[in-house]
């Protein structure tokens, strides 16, 4: 079992990463907000160089604040979140909401199986 599935654990990185804001209480599965750097997929390079100068100049473009679905610090397949979620659709609206509240201008669900429903 993961420590990071511990509710406790989880307040602990709340309180010791505010920047983040780990919550448990967003949604039916634990969240957090965070820029979404899109650099990060990027071989190294031209088009790489290019966006980090644009992050330069306009971050809110390039590194946009994402409310994840999620915990940080785990691995980053996080299928078994969605083990207890009986309504996906549910949870994809409150979730736009729950982003919107927090003015995340995308909400990321942490890598899942896509076999997952």
């Amino acid at each position: 079992m993961s420590l990071l599935l511990e509710p406790g654990y989880r307040r602990l990185l709340a309180e010791t990463h505010p920047e983040l804001a780990i919550r448990d209480d967003r949604l039916d599965v634990p969240t957090f907000v965070a820029p979404l750097d899109v650099r990060e997929p990027l071989l190294h390079g031209a088009v790489r160089e290019v966006v980090t100068a644009f992050t330069e100049v306009t971050p809110g473009l390039v590194l946009p604040r994402a409310l994840f679905l999620g915990t940080p610090f785990e691995r980053y397949d996080q299928t078994h979140l969605l083990d207890e979620v009986h309504d996906p659709a549910a949870l994809a609206a409150a979730a736009l909401e729950a982003g919107r509240a927090e003015d995340a201008a995308v909400v990321v669900m942490t890598n899942v199986s896509p076999a997952h429903p």
